[in-house]
């Protein structure tokens, strides 16, 4: 359990930090498989599932069927009935780690969910004697308020849905990092929170019984997108060569000028939509390299320690049978901790590999035949991933 905590504080919250690492610490000794269902357990409960689906390492732990586990883990979460800030949580990490798919609820109502409980307690607002309080469960309030108006933005511009917060209702206070560790963590998420509120703005226009002045919507888009741009440390406005939470940004980004083209122009063909495609591709194209590589040294490293292993199970039966502690367990049961993880991408970053495989789909099928490698270096990306084995079918007959 230990494991699959620390595991998601390293790898799934740099991306989505919502959480604090201390106070979950603290309570993590009130988590049993047979414990009563509160909020804090369902937070647990949730931290884990979520972890489990990124770890490669869960069999080393017993665990045979990670999907199995995760979804054991998840239907504990099952009275959320009462607003409490660890249910909002909960249910917000079921919803951007996409834990619910064989209950077949899309991320959408479970966002909307969460959101309504979050406006009940409070989160969209700030007291006056709390504006410059910095304590854990204040940061740790507002972190939850700023994830939920993420997921709120990216979960209604996929599905064609209205928002639910409105930037007019609103005044939380910005999160700050109450440890050093949570400096750069917390800066990038309040980017993709500011450019979430221009993705906010394209959704409006997109819904709108009444559009608004079609010229006055493009230069406003267009204005908040190239401040928002100029106002990234110049290390973020280069192209990254892998996956971290610098691409997951600038995936974000490019995902955000394809959406207001195709509002704006009603094209995904156009330089600009064709130049952000071959940005994100080519994140992809790097990030699927980097797993094969990845790969290729796991599999050379299994054969050394097998070998290893091979060489030294005298002098280990030896140490296990003068061992007092018979709980110790052996070799075969403790995981490779060197294998990377599973990628970690959650929903904008989804949503803008979805984005970019419709402009070279559009594209080939309006001719542009050359964009097939375009197209086939996401497919190699994206296979990789849960739940896309229809789509990826549909996709490959574009390539044939």
């Amino acid at each position: 359990m230990h494991h699959l905590v620390d595991f998601y504080f390293d790898h799934v919250h740099p991306f989505f930090p919502m959480l604090n690492r201390e106070y979950v610490m603290q309570h993590l000794g009130l988590y049993s498989p047979g414990a009563p269902v509160k909020p804090v357990v369902m937070l647990l409960t949730a931290v884990l599932a979520s972890a489990g689906q990124y770890d490669s390492e869960l069999e080393g732990w017993g665990v045979k069927s990670p999907a199995d586990f995760q979804w054991d883990l998840v239907g504990r979460l099952v009275h959320f009935d009462d607003p409490h800030l660890f249910v909002i949580q909960a249910l917000v990490l079921i919803a951007v780690c996409g834990l619910e798919v064989k209950a077949k609820r899309n991320l959408w109502s479970r966002v909307s969910v969460a959101i309504r409980m979050a406006q009940e307690i409070g989160l969209h607002r700030t007291l006056a004697h709390d504006r410059h309080k910095v304590d854990m469960e204040t940061d740790t309030r507002r972190r939850t308020f700023f994830c939920c108006y993420i997921l709120d933005r990216f979960s209604a511009i996929s599905t064609g849905r209205p928002y639910i917060i409105r930037d007019e209702e609103w005044d939380t206070v910005w999160p700050t990092a109450v440890s050093p560790a949570d400096g750069d963590i917390v800066a990038n998420l309040i980017r993709q929170v500011r450019l979430c509120f221009i993705v906010g703005k394209i959704n409006r226009y997109c819904t709108a019984v009444v559009r608004p002045d079609r010229t006055a919507f493009i230069n406003d888009v267009q204005g908040h997108l190239s401040r928002w741009f100029a106002d990234l440390p110049a290390s973020l406005q280069v192209a990254p060569t892998q996956w971290g939470t610098h691409s997951a940004l600038y995936v974000m980004y490019h995902t955000a000028l394809i959406l207001f083209h195709r509002v704006a122009y009603n094209t995904i063909e156009d330089a600009t939509c064709v130049a952000s495609a071959t940005e994100i591709t080519n994140i992809l194209h790097s990030m699927a390299q980097e797993q094969r590589a990845q790969g290729h040294h796991q599999q050379q490293s299994s054969h050394s320690s097998s070998h290893l292993a091979h060489t030294s199970t005298s002098q280990q039966q030896q140490q296990q049978s003068s061992s007092h502690n018979k709980h110790t367990p052996s070799p075969k049961s403790t995981p490779n901790t060197k294998n990377k993880p599973k990628v970690v991408i959650l929903p904008p970053n989804s949503y803008g590999i979805v984005t970019t495989i419709a402009v070279w789909v559009t594209r080939i099928q309006n001719g542009k035949r050359e964009d097939a490698e375009m197209l086939r270096k996401c497919v190699v990306a994206f296979r990789s991933m849960r739940a896309v084995a229809p789509m990826l079918m549909r996709i490959e007959g574009f390539l044939k």
